[in-house]
């Protein structure tokens, strides 16, 4: 008898917590099919210099001369935009020996804030301590572009109003080849 009502109990505990799951993705599909919800956030994309490359596998010759352009914005309507400022991360492979002898490859990360559309000149310059960015860049060093902040330049057609704050671009990220 007690083994029939604790099967009885575990049932509809069961039948309960299906009924719940049921209810929430039902109220899941009908939130998202609201036209409220489906707003879409443009991000206008952002270049390596003068070129249409805005990310992916790049040869370390391409991405040392496009670097020196620095970075540029505009979209597929034509309207152009003025880079304010961008973080710069740099994750540089290395080989490094730990305390018993054995090879490990790490990466080392440099980040920078540059204003403007250029790398700031803390990592463009070189003395004999620190070697410039192109002197660094190699094979299997990775480079990211995050917060590209712009502002759409007058004559704008998605943008019509300059504003006082900034939008956001899309992030770029390179890997660097032989």
């Amino acid at each position: 008898m007690m083994k029939r009502v604790f099967n009885l109990f575990l049932l509809g505990m069961s039948l309960f917590f299906c009924f719940s799951l049921m209810a929430q993705q039902t109220s899941k599909t009908k939130a998202a099919v609201k036209p409220g919800n489906s707003k879409k956030i443009f991000l206008p994309p952002v270049y390596l210099g003068k070129s249409n490359l805005n990310g992916g596998v790049i040869k370390k010759r391409t991405f040392d001369s496009l670097l020196k352009q620095g970075i540029s914005a505009h979209d597929s309507l034509g309207n152009k935009y003025r880079i304010v400022g961008f973080d710069f991360i740099y994750a540089e492979r290395s080989l490094y020996e730990d305390s018993v002898g054995n090879d490990q490859i790490l990466t080392d990360f440099q980040s920078q804030f540059c204003k403007g559309d250029t790398l700031d000149a803390s990592i463009t310059f070189s003395d004999e301590e620190t070697k410039s960015i192109y002197e660094r860049t190699k094979w299997g060093d990775t480079a990211y572009f995050d917060r590209i902040r712009l502002f759409p330049l007058p004559g704008n057609k998605i943008f019509p109003t300059i504003d006082t704050l900034p939008i956001l671009g899309r992030n770029m990220k390179f890997i660097i080849t032989r």
